[in-house]
């Protein structure tokens, strides 16, 4: 869990305590932004927190029922052609957040899922594509079906919670205008939360 690498680091001598930052790409995008919410946050460690979070291309299609944050530096990064973790749901989640929290988006255009990547664009047959899904989340992080409010709690109903709003066959690949220019973004919003 990234609080408890949070926990060792604040306790190393060559550390300052908050001046810790995170990131994370896809998955580890979510967890990066997640990081931040007040309930996840306090479940795990009331008293730590990031100095900031850079998420790139993270999964956004979620509506907490809490949209409490902490006060650190949020920022999103992702591909206008993104449909395995689409900007639209981005979009929509950061307009939601942005007026209780310090949080910031990016979405570069003419890319795809992985901008940040060497290589050509690449699909992924078996990818789920999550453009037509929004899941509820609840303030004890259970994540709620589409449509029906049971709680996706083991993989078999993941599976079924999947069934009603995903397809398959993603894209994913490079694009070296965004790349370049993400890779500035981090640097300079590194720089600024961290000094």
């Amino acid at each position: 869990m990234p609080t408890e690498h949070l926990e060792i680091l604040s306790d190393h001598p060559n550390i300052i305590k908050n001046k810790i930052s995170i990131t994370g790409w896809s998955l580890g995008g979510a967890v990066t932004f997640f990081s931040a919410w007040i309930p996840l946050k306090n479940a795990i460690n009331k008293d730590l927190q990031f100095a900031s979070h850079l998420a790139f291309y993270p999964p956004c299609f979620f509506e907490p029922e809490n949209l409490d944050f902490t006060n650190s530096p949020i920022h999103i990064l992702i591909g206008e052609l993104d449909d395995w973790t689409p900007s639209d749901s981005c979009n929509n989640l950061v307009d939601k957040l942005k007026i209780k929290s310090n949080i910031g988006l990016t979405i570069y255009k003419d890319s795809h899922h992985g901008f940040d990547r060497d290589g050509k664009i690449e699909t992924n047959e078996n990818g789920y594509s999550f453009k037509d899904c929004i899941f509820k989340l609840t303030d004890d992080g259970y994540v709620l079906m589409n449509y029906l409010n049971i709680p996706m709690s083991n993989s078999f109903l993941q599976k079924i919670g999947f069934l009603f709003c995903t397809t398959r066959g993603v894209t994913i690949g490079g694009n070296k205008e965004a790349r370049k220019n993400s890779f500035l973004f981090a640097k300079e919003f590194m720089t600024k939360t961290l000094l």
